[in-house]
């Protein structure tokens, strides 16, 4: 690739006399060849590329997943909340005049009196 400063040169109006030269500069190449900086330039920009979309889709990932995770949160609190009640509800079924309660109506069971048990001995 030749790197070169162009301009134009414009003859003066008048003649003073005297001529300015006016050397090439020297061309700079690259080393390797154009088309060896030219694929560089090209995997250079393949890589950004690929680099961005990669977080481009990782960015979003993250995002799911925090949404994923405020709604696993939200859940957990209200199953945390059901679960409390139905432990509340279980130690007030559990509870001896609950239980005689049931079982004097659902199965006709009741406690004995003093007067019904004999002792034997």
């Amino acid at each position: 690739m030749n790197c070169q400063n162009s301009f134009t040169i414009r003859q003066p109006v008048f003649q003073p006399g005297f001529v300015q030269r006016f050397d090439r500069r020297r061309t700079y190449e690259l080393p390797g060849g154009a088309m060896l900086w030219l694929a560089a330039v090209r995997v250079a920009l393949a890589a950004v590329g690929i680099a961005l979309i990669a977080n481009l889709w990782l960015g979003h990932t993250v995002a799911t997943v925090r949404q994923d995770i405020v709604v696993i949160s939200e859940r957990q609190l209200i199953i945390k909340d059901e679960q409390m009640a139905l432990l509340a509800e279980r130690a007030g079924l559990m509870s001896e005049q609950q239980i005689q309660r049931e079982a004097g109506s659902r199965l006709a069971l009741f406690a004995p009196e003093q007067d019904q048990v004999l002792k034997l001995r």
